[in-house]
């Protein structure tokens, strides 16, 4: 059996995933919640990526930013705005987003 604690031990796998479980373990655990991948690509960015609201908003809850510039200089409201996905638009600037 496997020993208890998170499934994953990265942030953005579980994202990948879309294991809220498991991100909500990782976050509790201390995980950032802003930490970005080798590409600079946050957990949040990512969510915004895959139109998972969800998780996206447990990451925002965590203290995610959803301002913080990746890639290109693309923020989380700027994928989800290039996805047209109203309701993450929405979720995203309930937490600051601009």
């Amino acid at each position: 059996p496997a020993p208890p604690g998170p499934r994953f031990n990265d942030l953005i796998t579980a994202v990948l995933y879309r294991d809220a479980k498991a991100v909500e373990e990782l976050l509790a655990h201390g995980k950032w919640a802003d930490k970005p991948d080798s590409r600079g690509m946050t957990p949040l960015q990512l969510a915004a990526s895959l139109g998972d609201a969800p998780i996206a908003e447990t990451l925002l809850k965590a203290g995610a930013d959803p301002n913080r510039p990746g890639p290109g200089g693309e923020t989380a409201l700027t994928i989800a705005r290039e996805r047209k996905d109203a309701a993450m638009l929405g979720l995203l600037k309930q937490y600051g987003g601009r």
